[in-house]
């Protein structure tokens, strides 16, 4: 979910003026994402 979230947000950051916070929202997914499985994996 959180990877997808992402890639609309690509979209519409871009429309809106605000693409030089994609930056920050892909890390942030990464580890987001990254968490959700580790934990996922480790249960």
């Amino acid at each position: 979910m959180l990877i997808g979230c992402y890639v609309v947000d690509r979209r519409v950051y871009r429309e809106e003026g605000a693409a030089a916070w994609l930056t920050l929202r892909f890390r942030l997914t990464v580890v987001g994402a990254l968490s959700c499985f580790l934990g996922a994996a480790g249960s």
